[in-house]
């Protein structure tokens, strides 16, 4: 069944007991029905309203907890710095 996210808050500062952060969503699917999920941070900054993607039930400490799951990863740009030092030039100083 696939899920859209309707709204969502990222929490930063974990409250207690939980000691990470994370993104807590309202989620629906096609029938209507709303659910409240967990969403791992490592989706920090890249999710959007309107997401689709699959609501799991996993196991923690506290008991079972829906987690949404977005279906699409969108794609960071990777930069690679390369520097004079690492390509093997160097300045030989006499002193």
């Amino acid at each position: 069944m696939v899920w859209r996210v309707r709204v969502f808050s990222e929490l930063y500062t974990a409250v207690e007991p939980f000691k990470s952060t994370y993104i807590v969503a309202v989620v629906e699917n096609e029938n209507g029905e709303r659910r409240v999920a967990r969403v791992p941070a490592r989706y920090f900054g890249r999710l959007k309203e309107g997401v689709e993607g699959e609501l799991r039930e996993e196991w923690t400490i506290f008991g079972t907890v829906p987690v949404f799951v977005p279906s699409s990863e969108e794609k960071i740009r990777k930069v690679a710095l390369i520097t004079g030092g690492s390509r093997g030039y160097r300045r030989r100083y006499s002193g």
